[in-house]
């Protein structure tokens, strides 16, 4: 949200993922909590919910534009890829008219066209606290049952911009 805001977004749009999912709730949140924080309080009109997939992103990248989003955020690379295929079939480029932002950071969006800015999650440190369980499993000791969260890492690349000029 930092990102798109220093660009002169106010109207971002969210595309997430189901209602009931963890951390698509938690997404959607804190896209909330950061519009609040910067004074937009209207942003939950602007958060569609769909599956984690290209033509979950497509749907929702028409609406938003519909609702006057100047921006679309994501909740993962494959609902970010596609927003940018229905903008462009839109006769809308990306990131000219409408920014992009993905969620994960899977490798390939780094070859996409645009390249797509993504919030990147941590692969190796969950890797590593998964490994640093098995020994315990393997010796049938009680594992800890709490969740652990991982700040991500925003990766700026070509599919976001300054807000288009009306």
């Amino acid at each position: 949200m930092d990102h798109l805001y220093r660009l002169g977004h106010r109207r971002i749009g969210m595309a997430s993922g189901p209602a009931g999912n963890r951390p698509a709730d938690r997404r959607v949140q804190g896209f909330l909590d950061a519009m609040a924080r910067r004074g937009i309080e209207d942003a939950g009109r602007r958060v569609i919910r769909q599956s984690y997939t290209v033509e979950g992103g497509q749907a929702p990248a028409a609406a938003l534009r519909e609702l006057g989003a100047t921006a679309i955020v994501a909740a993962s690379g494959w609902m970010a890829l596609g927003a940018i295929r229905r903008i462009r079939r839109q006769g809308r480029s990306v990131p000219g008219d409408v920014p992009v932002v993905g969620y994960d950071g899977t490798g390939i969006t780094e070859f996409t066209d645009p390249p797509l800015t993504t919030v990147r999650q941590p692969a190796d440190r969950p890797a590593l606290e998964v490994a640093r369980g098995v020994p315990v499993l393997v010796g049938n000791r009680d594992v800890p049952a709490g969740e652990l969260l991982f700040d991500p890492e925003l990766v700026i690349r070509a599919s976001t911009a300054p807000v288009a000029p009306s």
